[in-house]
């Protein structure tokens, strides 16, 4: 907190980017100095004041923004819904006039909550090294191995245009081959499976084990 009270803006090198290992530049600097001056800035606690002022009016304005395009698509006011999920959802039911039957079932309300996941959003092993043939540090004493990078485009879109349950639920006959119907058929499936998890592969699958 005694930052806040130092009175001038500290030099060009006070802002040196220890992440990146750079300074700033000095067309920054001397934007930095001329925001100080316009603004007549006695502290940099008046200076961490005026960001965090502007940083927020621009966010609403841009929601303000995103309210009008809602209101003018859709007629449903963002401002009104906790997440933009719920927002999508809504919109999409005004859309498609679609009706969605109520699950009033209990045990197929429980079968379905047990079921629920949340989603993987972060790489598990924070180091993962290759050894393989193509590298200069290869060691032919060590199992081979590779690192593969997957940039997956459109998650969220794809996920969001995919049938979703919708009506008619009932209970199926456990003996039933569901691995033959086909994956865009009418009717899908919710499957509570047991797994045999042979012990070769615990330590493979132990951060994201199938059917978990």
């Amino acid at each position: 907190t005694d930052k806040f009270e130092e009175t001038t803006l500290p030099p060009r090198e006070a802002f040196y980017n220890r992440l990146n290992e750079v300074n700033i530049g000095l067309e920054d600097y001397e934007h930095a100095q001329s925001v100080w001056k316009a603004f007549e800035m006695s502290s940099l606690g008046e200076y961490s004041d005026l960001y965090v002022k502007t940083d927020v009016l621009l966010l609403a304005d841009i929601f303000e923004n995103f309210r009008g395009v809602c209101m003018d698509h859709y007629n449903l006011d963002p401002a009104w819904y906790f997440t933009a999920p719920g927002l999508s959802f809504d919109a999409m039911l005004k859309k498609t006039n679609v009706s969605v039957e109520l699950l009033t079932d209990y045990d197929m309300h429980l079968f379905i909550e047990n079921g629920i996941r949340g989603g993987i959003s972060q790489c598990s092993h924070r180091y993962g090294a290759a050894n393989n043939k193509y590298m200069k540090t290869y060691d032919s004493s060590y199992p081979s191995n590779y690192l593969l990078y997957l940039d997956a485009n459109n998650l969220y879109g794809w996920a969001m245009s995919q049938p979703l349950p919708l009506k008619d639920f009932k209970w199926v006959d456990p003996s039933m081959d569901i691995l033959s119907a086909p994956d865009d058929g009418p009717f899908g499936f919710i499957v509570e499976a047991d797994l045999q998890y042979p012990n070769h592969i615990h330590d493979k699958h132990s951060d994201l084990p199938l059917a978990p």
